[in-house]
């Protein structure tokens, strides 16, 4: 009697252990395409990161380039002005559009 009893234990024992890791492992599963899908959008964040990285870095040296560019036209227009003047101006009034374009915007 002892050992039909202890072998229906065994039974339920071994019918729950089952269930329960056939439920740890679909939760495992889960877990690790939760996982690789955040391991994937870190290296596509890493990747868009550095592609936004660069076009900032063109453009910054675009517009640096047009900005020295525009700031010699002006100094050839007024040779009277001590050299770097234009420059200087030139970047107050960049600097002043950028403030207003923060503030309304």
């Amino acid at each position: 009697m002892a050992k039909k009893k202890s072998a229906e234990a065994k039974n339920i024992f071994n019918k729950y252990l089952e269930e329960f890791l056939s439920f740890l492992l679909s939760l495992l599963e889960e877990g690790t395409g939760d996982l690789i899908r955040k391991f994937g959008d870190i290296i596509n964040f890493r990747k868009r990161l550095r592609r936004y990285t660069v076009f900032l870095i063109l453009i910054t040296a675009s517009i640096t380039i047009f900005l020295i560019g525009i700031a010699e036209l002006i100094e050839s227009f007024y040779p009277n002005l001590r050299p770097g003047t234009t420059h200087i101006l030139l970047s107050v009034i960049v600097i002043l559009i950028a403030l207003i374009y923060k503030k309304f915007y």
